[in-house]
């Protein structure tokens, strides 16, 4: 294969990647849409992803000194056992989009 035939199909699998991800990390909308409720919340916790994406997520809890209590690919959050005060959910895209919220727990 010549240099450039090499070079031409390599620009055309970059092309198509690119797009590809483009087009896929616009199905879930915005990562700053997403919500936690109830907030204040007593013993559990949903994350609500904007348009209803149904993708994989990645949550991780922390509490007020920055450790981490938790990690879950789960949407419902249980907190029972959790100190009142405040929390950090942090929330990972499969397109690696890091979302952080607060929450109190009551």
């Amino acid at each position: 294969m010549s240099y450039l035939k090499l070079l031409a199909v390599l620009f055309l699998l970059i092309k198509q990647h690119y797009f590809n991800n483009i087009e896929s990390s616009t199905l879930c909308g915005d990562p700053s849409s997403v919500s936690l409720f109830p907030n204040p919340a007593n013993d559990e916790v949903t994350l609500a992803m904007p348009n209803g994406c149904d993708q994989k997520i990645k949550v991780e809890l922390f509490n007020s000194l920055g450790q981490k209590l938790l990690a879950s690919e789960e949407r419902i959050v249980n907190l029972t056992g959790l100190a009142d005060g405040v929390y950090y959910f942090k929330i990972i895209t499969p397109y690696h989009d890091t979302v952080i919220r607060k929450i109190v727990k009551h």
